[in-house]
Formats: C-alpha cells, sequence, structure tokens
C-alpha cells in the first residue's frame, strides 16, 4: 500500500498518471475474465475496491496540488493528472463486460435478501434468538452490499455502460465537456491575482 505523499515533481506526476492506467486496466481485465457465473461479490466488487482505494491514496494528493501548490507547473501537472484520470474513470464505467458482472452481483445479493426473510423455526427459544441474530446480522451486511454495488451500477448506466457504440460516444463527449468546464472553473480560481473586498 501507497504511503501519502505530497511533495510530488512534475516528473513523478506525469508517471504516475500511465503506472495508475496501466496498473487499473490489469485489474479490470482479471475481473471481466471471471465467467458471469462465478461473479461473487469478493472478486469483483471488493476486489476493484480495494484497488480503488489504493491508488486513491497517490492520486488524492495529485489532485490537491493544483489548488495549493506555489509552483506553476505543479499545480498545471496535477490538473493534466485530474483530466487524465477523469477520462480513465470514463472508459472504465463504459466498459460493458464489468457493467454486466456488477449487474449480476447485485441481482445475486438482492435473491439472498429475499431468501433471508425467511426465519427458520426452532424448538428451544435460545437458539431461536441466536438464529435470528445471526440471521439479521448477515441481512445488514446483505443490505450495505446491495447498497454499494447498486450505486456502482447506476454510475455505469449514467456513464451509458449499456448502451451502443455509438451511445456511449455520445454520453463520453457530453462527460468530457462537463471535466473541461469544471477543471477550467478550478484553473480560473487557482490561478487569479484578483481580490474581493468586502464592507460589512
Amino acid at each position: 500500500m501507497e504511503v501519502l505523499k505530497f511533495d510530488w515533481t512534475v516528473e513523478e506526476i506525469n508517471a504516475q498518471i500511465q503506472k495508475i492506467i496501466t496498473l487499473n486496466k490489469a485489474f479490470i481485465d482479471k475481473v471481466e475474465t471471471i465467467p458471469l457465473e462465478s461473479c461473487t461479490f469478493e472478486n469483483v466488487c471488493h476486489y476493484l475496491a480495494t484497488n480503488d482505494g489504493e491508488s486513491a491514496l497517490v492520486g488524492g494528493p495529485i489532485r490537491f496540488l493544483q489548488h495549493v501548490s506555489s509552483d506553476p507547473a505543479i499545480r498545471e501537472a496535477s490538473r493534466n493528472f485530474e483530466k487524465s484520470m477523469n477520462e480513465f474513470d470514463t472508459y472504465v464505467y463504459q466498459r460493458s463486460g464489468l457493467y454486466e458482472r456488477y449487474s449480476h452481483v447485485m441481482s445475486d445479493i438482492a435473491r439472498e435478501l429475499a431468501n433471508s426473510e425467511l426465519v427458520p423455526s426452532s424448538n428451544s427459544k435460545q437458539s431461536k434468538m441466536d438464529s435470528n441474530n445471526e440471521i439479521n446480522a448477515k441481512r445488514d451486511l446483505l443490505k450495505v452490499k446491495y447498497q454499494y454495488v447498486k450505486t456502482m451500477v447506476y454510475k455505469f448506466e449514467t456513464n451509458g455502460a449499456q448502451l451502443d457504440e455509438q451511445g456511449k460516444a455520445k454520453i463520453k463527449n457530453l462527460i468530457n465537456q462537463r471535466d473541461e468546464m469544471e477543471l477550467k472553473f478550478a484553473e480560473n480560481i487557482a490561478e487569479t491575482d484578483a481580490f474581493l473586498y468586502f464592507n460589512e
């Protein structure tokens, strides 16, 4: 696991772009080799989420530098990093293979939740109480998993993963326009030397 680092150079930031993309593509490609019937929360969702978390330990501080660094070159490299990561995020969330696997896992969890509503009977009051506690704990965990996967599926769909290539291209163009405006807005704020004066 990477250690939080804030003293990045321009060269290091640029190198991290390709490193993160290459690493994440390898994780994604591996998941897409898993047959649909073998997909689980653990080998799809948890596996990719763990990798995303480790990448965020690197990417978070680099993105932050565009707002706080005193070096214009570092701020520019940070913005370029964010632009590349935004483009890669769109690429990831338009992958139909990933979308299918997350959707499959969501359906499986939904079935598990429905089955967990059936509480088995027991002759012992204590056994029944213990059994109910165990079932409720499992159900609560399933609800959390389901909500997480549902959120991810929604993210895939808002990026057009369920569409044909023409539809994906249109969505990608709209996302790129939005991201460019957001980055330009942030750049204008970071690079301005204007002052605002307020009176009571």
